[in-house]
């Protein structure tokens, strides 16, 4: 659910502005501030996942920690979608959408480890959601928070990659966007 609303928030919000491209602020400071809306959103969509799975009789075994843990995982796939849609316009929603597919299959939802290919269980070490399920199971099901902790680490891996892809698609466009200086010519 929080993928697919980190998907929806950019469907409604740009990954960066005009004005912000044309500020003189630093590359870092646009993407950040460009996020800032999209991550309030994130922790609001975490918020409701939260009730919504209590809502439904969910008991995690360790409360606090699945509540960070989704916020961790819905300000990562924000941050990764950010940068997706930000490099690559909407294949980047495309890429998005064919990598829910993917994960899907590969974090073993629909069919068993045991009954997928070995190409899909080795393909979900790969990706963010196999270790959001992976972290939040253990959370909710009583394993260790030590394996959240570390699921943890990977989705902020995820997330540092968004940043930079972000990074690299706001230095690309102030780039494409700046008029180089004509020297006037000598009558």
């Amino acid at each position: 659910a929080l993928w697919i609303g980190a998907f929806a928030i950019y469907l409604l919000l740009a990954p960066f502005g005009r004005r912000d491209l044309a500020s003189t602020a630093s590359t870092f400071r646009v993407v950040i501030g460009s996020l800032v809306p999209a991550a309030l959103l994130a922790l609001v969509q975490a918020a409701v996942v939260a009730v919504v799975l209590f809502a439904v009789g969910a008991q995690p075994a360790h409360l606090a920690g699945a509540i960070l843990f989704s916020f961790v995982m819905s300000i990562s796939f924000v941050m990764l979608h950010q940068g997706l849609v930000a490099l690559f316009g909407q294949a980047g929603r495309l890429i998005s959408l064919a990598l829910v597919v993917v994960q899907v299959a590969a974090a073993a939802v629909i069919v068993p480890n045991g009954l997928s290919s070995p190409l899909y269980t080795g393909l979900a070490e790969l990706l963010p959601l196999s270790h959001a399920i992976a972290g939040m199971q253990a959370l909710i099901g009583g394993g260790s928070p030590a394996t959240a902790g570390r699921e943890a680490l990977v989705l902020l891996v995820f997330a540092a990659i968004g940043l930079v892809l972000s990074l690299v698609a706001v230095t690309r466009a102030r780039s494409r966007s700046t008029v180089p200086a004509v020297a006037p010519q000598l009558a």
